[in-house]
């Protein structure tokens, strides 16, 4: 297998004062669909209420496919 370019999706999240960052090898659409998709189902959520922010992550993708984006998967 071989490839002529990566690309690396970084997000950044912050809740309680502490940052995250998370990362994956994807195409540069699943960054858009981070930030238009998932990010408004999120921001504004309780950090605590870890189930329920995946559940709406989840629910937001549901006609992607089980596993979706590679990233979705690992958010």
């Amino acid at each position: 297998m071989e490839w002529s370019e990566t690309t690396i999706v970084l997000v950044e999240i912050s809740a309680g004062g502490k940052t995250g960052l998370g990362y994956s090898y994807a195409d540069a659409a699943t960054a858009h669909l981070i930030h238009h998709t998932l990010n408004p189902k999120i921001k504004s959520g309780d950090a605590f209420a870890i189930g329920e922010l995946w559940q709406k992550m989840a629910i937001a993708v549901r006609n992607l496919g089980r596993s979706g984006s590679p990233t979705v998967a690992s958010v």
